[in-house]
């Protein structure tokens, strides 16, 4: 899926390698001949192969977990700056069709409003999929945000004091934005929306079913008007399923990092944002077990 789209930009892959399984010497081989390295989500032990890409000044694409300790992304963040690289980090969701079509309407939003029920959780560890759920919802409202965090106040609720029901949490910003995030864990129909209130109107964002809305309040004629626009997709009679694809998914991220590259732009998703989403979802996790 990368290779058409990469020849497009004048780009190829120059190779492919599991670090796990190979020699670290074919590794660093690959390393030496990119400009640009791809670790995917969720790869086993990450942050060790991330560091030594970083230290051949490589830019990198990466996903996330990419790790779950502070001093870990600390450290990442450290060796970046050194060695003056671009580092693109943050779930590939970012990287959505539907979620980047709202970027150029948001204008100072005031309060984000996430609603996430994820239907019916694995009884073997229903807490870390919570958790992982707070992690990913967080990582997409911070990139809207442009901020960091001044308070952070989480709240957990049990059935029978072992059943965990659902996870609130307000965070405040110092530009003055809030974020209530309320993650329900009942039996309820799977829904994923973000609620973005602004001076001009709501944004929606619905990632269940790919799609965004503007509604717009506008005062004429000593009224108040209201509109509706769609943001995404751009045609309601087309296909876009292929855009929520994961394989789709992953390969805008890399695609995004290399275009920003050739323009000579700032990275769209860096480290810092990512690991301020790690430092609050930890913080919130405290409170499930409080």
């Amino acid at each position: 899926m990368l290779s058409g789209d990469l020849e497009a930009m004048g780009c190829h892959i120059a190779g492919w390698v599991n670090p796990l399984v190979s020699d670290q010497r074919e590794t660093d081989r690959l390393i030496d001949a990119s400009d640009l390295v791809w670790i995917p989500e969720n790869l086993d032990g990450g942050f060790a192969d991330i560091s030594r890409v970083i230290r051949k000044s490589r830019h990198v694409s990466l996903g996330f977990p990419v790790s779950d300790f502070i001093d870990e992304a600390q450290c990442l963040l450290d060796l970046a700056r050194e060695a003056r690289v671009q580092i693109q980090a943050g779930y590939s969701e970012r990287h959505l069709p539907v979620y980047r079509s709202i970027r150029s309407y948001l204008d100072h939003p005031q309060h984000i409003q996430i609603i996430h029920q994820p239907g019916l959780l694995s009884s073997a560890n229903p807490e870390r999929e919570a958790v992982l759920a707070v992690f990913a919802d967080l990582d997409l409202a911070i990139g809207l945000v442009g901020s960091t965090v001044k308070k952070v106040r989480p709240h957990a609720t049990w059935y029978g004091g072992s059943l965990l029901s659902q996870i609130d949490a307000r965070i405040e910003f110092f530009n003055g934005l809030v974020i209530n995030l309320i993650i329900n864990t009942d039996e309820a129909p799977p829904t994923r929306q973000f609620f973005v209130r602004q001076h001009n109107g709501v944004i929606l964002l619905d990632l269940l079913n790919n799609t965004s809305r503007f509604t717009r309040y506008i005062r004429h004629d000593e009224r108040w008007h209201r509109e509706e626009a769609t943001l995404w997709p751009p045609d309601p009679s087309g296909d876009t399923k292929e855009d929520t694809l994961p394989e789709r998914i992953a390969a805008n991220q890399c695609l995004r990092l290399i275009h920003s590259l050739q323009q000579g732009q700032e990275v769209h998703s860096g480290l810092e944002e990512s690991f301020q989403a790690l430092r609050l979802t930890r913080q919130i996790e405290k409170a499930l077990y409080c």
